[in-house]
Parts: C-alpha cells; structure tokens; sequence
C-alpha cells in the first residue's frame, strides 16, 4: 500500500494508476474464483452418483469416489485423517463401514497398521 500511496505523491496525487491496479487485481481474482467454481460443479457432479449409495456419510462417499477414478488406489487411516482433518477413530470408523460392505479389504501391514484397497463389490 505505501508504493501505492508514493506513485500518488509522484503523479500528483493522480489516483488513476491506484484504481486501475486495484479493479486489475479484483478482476483477475473474479475469474480464479469463477474457474474454482466450475471445477466444484464439475466435482460434484461427478460425486452425485455416490450420494445415494446406502448409510455412507460424505467422506465416504469421496472415497467411493477415488476408489472408482483409481482401482489401484490404497488408503491409511492416518492419510483420510489428515485429508479430512478428523480423529483417527472416525477414520478408522470411516474405512471399516466400507469394508462391511465389501466396498474396501482391509489388509494388515503389521500389528497396528493396516491399508485399505478396493474390496470386491
């Protein structure tokens, strides 16, 4: 702001150059905004066919989603913590409803730790 206010001292407190930026910037924001918005509709609607999937919460049905854009694709319970910023237990309460549906297998790294891959549903 006070390079802003130096080239109004400069111009003789010609206020043109300050506007002109300010309307540039908002402008360009507008359309970041605008791009965003198109993408969320677009995720959307391809998250929508998951919506009506039985007793599944919305993060569940993100994984739902990402299971079906990538087959191969595993999860942790740390990862779809840290993705949703969530406790561990709803993660771990998250993964194992869809292994009760056969959506995901849950498969033992060792003691404590388990991935998640596309079950046989």
């Amino acid at each position: 702001m006070k390079k802003h206010i130096f080239i109004l001292k400069i111009d003789d407190m010609d206020a043109t150059y300050f506007i002109y930026y300010q309307v540039k910037v908002l402008t360009r924001t507008f359309e970041d905004l605008k791009k965003y918005v198109a993408k969320k509709k677009k995720e959307e609607a391809k998250l929508s066919t998951f919506y009506s999937f039985p007793n599944s919460n919305e993060r569940q049905t993100r994984i739902l989603f990402w299971v079906k854009e990538n087959e191969n694709r595993h999860f942790s319970v740390k990862e779809i913590e840290t993705i949703f910023s969530i406790t561990n237990q709803a993660s771990r309460t998250d993964l194992e409803g869809l292994v009760s549906l056969n959506i995901l297998k849950k498969i033992n790294i060792d003691k404590k730790t388990a991935n998640y891959w596309k079950g046989d549903a």
